[in-house]
């Protein structure tokens, strides 16, 4: 059956501000436990500060304590406003071997919440695919930077949260960023069902504020229309083809599963597509799925159908499960990295 309904597929970084003197812009989470008494205080308004600090005592200034406040009062007015939230987090410090054990335990934290609820394999692998899709090419923000955590109560994210309220406590324990979090989640789900492994690059910026709207996919789109949406973000052909196979795990919103094991990664997706296909060139009705294997597919899924190099694709995959596995997994990488700001090291 086609689905005919739309598709369902802070933590603000708190800054102490000029007005607290010289812990001005260090970050919350870097100050030690003890918050210690400031010197003076300084104005945010660099003008009336200088004013303000000869206010604050009526006792005699010694010269040593004038140049402190000197030297704070300019400091001040050379650091930029933040009258906003940061709307980023530098990834972690951490050496590259921290993070990949910080990984290994997110992977392991995933398979048991999986083998708790296996439905969540398919919510973790979609807010993997809605937190890389956001990057915007005009302004360069977006991609996979843990802002899905924010963005849950959009209507295309409906059903998210649910993964989100899972993650949260594992990557508050590990202190892995959200972006790489959510993207080291989605390739464990994908493994966790019997897919391939996928290495996922760590030392992702972590976005404080939300991503642009817009840039998904939605359920009715051609495959110019779909090609229109990756190939500037340097996708091919292969990569659209292999990346709607995702739609292997899980089911269309309200409706059915695409294929008749929604908890198990595997290439039915494809041989479902081609039960059409083949329904198609036979003139044969297509208003149900295969009697052995019922499922929903969505417009654009089937528009895959509709271009011949698609479904060439489609077919290969549909064949050799091998080769949609290895596509699949190189196309996730991709995804999880295209406008991502990562660590230097």
């Amino acid at each position: 059956m086609r689905a005919s309904h739309p598709s369902i597929l802070t933590d603000s970084l708190t800054v102490h501000g000029a007005s607290l003197t010289m812990l001005a812009f260090i970050p919350t989470s870097s100050l030690p436990a003890f918050k210690p008494k400031p010197l003076f205080q300084i104005a945010s308004n660099p003008r009336a500060a200088t004013s303000n600090f000869v206010k604050m005592s009526a006792a005699p200034i010694s010269r040593r304590s004038f140049t402190l406040a000197a030297l704070s009062t300019i400091s001040v007015s050379l650091l930029p406003k933040t009258s906003q939230a940061a709307t980023t987090l530098p990834a972690t410090s951490s050496p590259p071997a921290t993070r990949e054990a910080q990984a290994q335990s997110l992977r392991r934290a995933v398979r048991a919440a999986i083998s708790a609820d296996p439905t969540m394999a398919a919510t973790l692998l979609r807010l993997a695919f809605h937190d890389s899709f956001t990057f915007d090419l005009v302004s360069g923000k977006g991609g996979a930077n843990g802002s899905i955590r924010l963005e849950t109560n959009r209507g295309e994210n409906f059903g998210l949260q649910r993964a989100v309220d899972v993650l949260r406590p594992i990557q508050a324990s590990i202190g892995l960023g959200w972006g790489d979090v959510v993207a080291v989640a989605g390739a464990e789900a994908v493994e966790a069902t019997g897919g391939p492994h996928i290495d996922v690059r760590l030392g992702r910026d972590q976005a404080e504020v939300e991503d642009p709207r817009g840039a998904l996919p939605v359920l009715s789109e051609t495959v110019d229309e779909l090609r229109a949406r990756f190939v500037p973000r340097g996708f091919d052909d292969a990569d659209l083809v292999a990346l709607s196979g995702a739609h292997t795990l899980g089911k269309v919103g309200g409706g059915g599963p695409f294929v008749a094991e929604p908890n198990r990664f595997k290439n039915d997706y494809f041989k479902n597509l081609l039960w059409y296909q083949d329904r198609r060139e036979r003139n044969l009705p297509t208003t149900t799925g295969p009697p052995d294997r019922p499922n929903f597919q969505l417009p654009s899924d089937m528009h895959l159908l509709d271009d011949p190099k698609t479904l060439a694709l489609v077919r290969k995959f549909g064949a050799d499960e091998a080769a949609f596995f290895a596509q699949f997994a190189a196309s996730y990488k991709k995804m999880v990295s295209v406008g991502t700001p990562f660590a230097s090291r």
